[in-house]
């Protein structure tokens, strides 16, 4: 990473010393573990992450993955919290949208040079759209070798299962 400019400096400098440890890469990896550190490391790299609001202690982010996910980071008593809307997160694992996010709130803050230039299309999202195209491929696939009466009988469960 990048570190932060002489005039950037001043501004980390007035950022608490224990925001700083939470923020740096080594907590960040020790949270999130070398592949997704790597990971959300790559998507900040690449752009895939936007600051949405900054409150100062806490800020909300989105990041651009198979989908957009909402990501927050916040401090409160003596640490950083993390939430986020990705399924990875939902299993209370720090995910690699939590890291991109926390890196561009450290850079937001003054702890690194400017955002990297967001990128067309990147290869980790024309991979996600390649699997999402096999998958959808395969689901068809699969549905068209089942009888009718398969699909009536499951789409009838389906529908008694639904509220609305």
């Amino acid at each position: 990473m990048a570190k932060a400019s002489r005039g950037d400096m001043s501004r980390w400098a007035e950022v608490p010393d224990s925001w700083q440890e939470e923020l740096s890469d080594e907590t960040l990896q020790g949270c999130a573990g070398k592949t997704i550190f790597a990971r959300g490391v790559e998507y900040f790299e690449q752009g895939q992450v936007t600051l949405a609001r900054d409150g100062g202690g806490n800020a909300t982010f989105t990041v651009e993955g198979t989908q957009t996910y909402s990501t927050e980071l916040y401090f409160e008593d003596v640490g950083l919290h993390v939430d986020c809307t990705c399924p990875h997160a939902q299993d209370d694992h720090f995910c690699k949208h939590m890291v991109a996010a926390a890196l561009l709130w450290r850079r937001h803050l003054g702890g690194e040079v400017a955002a990297p230039a967001r990128k067309a299309k990147t290869a980790t999202a024309e991979k996600a759209a390649q699997t999402k195209a096999r998958k959808r491929d395969e689901l068809q696939a699969f549905v068209q070798e089942q009888s009718a009466a398969a699909l009536a009988e499951r789409l009838w469960a389906w529908a008694e299962r639904d509220r609305e």
